[in-house]
């Protein structure tokens, strides 16, 4: 399956995974052909070596696109917004015998719509409330949870074990841990840790700092910021997967209000014993997560945190004190409690056997690190 792979539509995912076929997996892939409904978008491809051929892709009317070169294509990666991808599937498969999947966030739905296609539902854990071609990186796959959602039933068919299998492999390949899951274990998983946060997220944005207060907005410092990230995502394609996901989205949302219901009771009688075992509850239990970066699997044991200040060249003195010590950084995140004022930089170490080793350099030089 390694003539060509094939990638249908160029926003964050998509690209991201254009760049990481060719720069990291070429030998599983084959030749990357795109396509997309921005001109542009095309030429930036084709200019910056993510893509071997690019071809303009209509999203709302499949009749309007050219999918002969899709022919010879070994595997097609559908990334454009869930509600289009069964209609695009469909058109798809109509024109090659290529194994199709997708990286939409709800799964039963489109295995349902899809059966007798040779469709494999697909789900990279990875992400961001940035949109958009230019935002796309090859590593964004790493140490994240790519998850993968046979047809129910047909799990041990010979064909399906196959692509099952290769797209593992492709996964593993770009950085990612491949997760096989049967569709609505995902479906009620992801409803809980993904659609539920952003229906939450906007509804604190909403309520806090949706009337244009001045004040509020001015007292809206990292925490806030940090719990509503996500609200910042594209209004139309979350609607749509909410949408898709409609039953355990409400079952999840269900259980919130309960758990709101049970907080605003015990504030009502000045319960404190209660209220305190509501924070102690949800204390405990993101206690017992383990510690990430914002993609997926990376340790506590190798999270150091220091406080950084915030003057030019002290983030690369940082770096570069610990490259030097041969010390490899894998990710970095900072966290600012006040608009340029520092803030706490999370380094994460690609061997975790460096933590203590880089914690009594960083200490010796004068930063205060946990």
């Amino acid at each position: 399956m390694s003539q060509a792979t094939a990638i249908l539509g160029l926003g964050l995912i998509g690209s991201s995974l254009a760049r990481a076929f060719k720069q990291r997996a070429a030998e599983l892939t084959g030749r990357v052909i795109v396509y997309d409904r921005k001109p542009e978008v095309l030429r930036q491809a084709l200019a910056d070596g993510s893509a071997d051929e690019a071809y303009q892709l209509d999203q709302m009317d499949s009749a309007g696109t050219d999918f002969t070169p899709l022919k010879d294509c070994g595997a097609v990666f559908i990334c454009t917004p869930v509600a289009v991808i069964p209609r695009l599937a469909q058109a798809v498969a109509a024109r090659t015998a290529a194994l199709i999947t997708d990286v939409g966030s709800v799964k039963a739905p489109l295995l349902t719509q899809l059966e007798g296609l040779r469709y494999i539902g697909g789900h990279p854990m990875a992400g961001s409330e940035r949109v958009g071609y230019a935002c796309g990186r090859a590593s964004l796959f790493e140490d994240a949870i790519y998850v993968f959602c046979p047809p129910a039933g047909r799990e041990q068919d010979p064909q399906v074990l196959a692509d099952t299998a290769w797209l593992s492999a492709l996964a593993a390949a770009i950085g990612a841990s491949p997760l096989v899951l049967a569709a609505e274990r995902h479906d009620e998983a992801v409803a809980a840790i993904s659609h539920l946060p952003h229906v939450v997220a906007s509804g604190l944005v909403n309520t806090a700092v949706g009337r244009q207060d001045d004040l509020r907005q001015r007292l809206a410092a990292g925490g806030f910021r940090d719990i509503t990230r996500i609200a910042s995502s594209d209004p139309e394609l979350w609607s749509g997967i909410c949408l898709q996901n409609r039953g355990p989205l409400l079952r999840q949302l269900a259980a919130c209000i309960r758990q709101l219901d049970d907080f605003r009771h015990a504030l009502t009688e000045r319960d404190a014993e209660a209220l305190s075992r509501y924070f102690a509850q949800a204390r405990d239990s993101r206690d017992r997560l383990p510690d990430t970066d914002s993609r997926g699997s990376l340790q506590a044991e190798a999270l150091l945190t220091a406080e950084i200040s915030d003057r030019p060249g002290e983030l690369g003195r940082l770096a570069t004190l610990l490259g030097e010590a041969g010390i490899s950084i894998r990710n970095m995140g900072i966290r600012h409690a006040r608009p340029y004022e520092g803030g706490r930089l999370s380094v994460y170490l690609a061997d975790p056997a460096d933590l203590r080793r880089a914690s009594a350099l960083l200490r010796q030089a004068g930063y205060d690190c946990e």
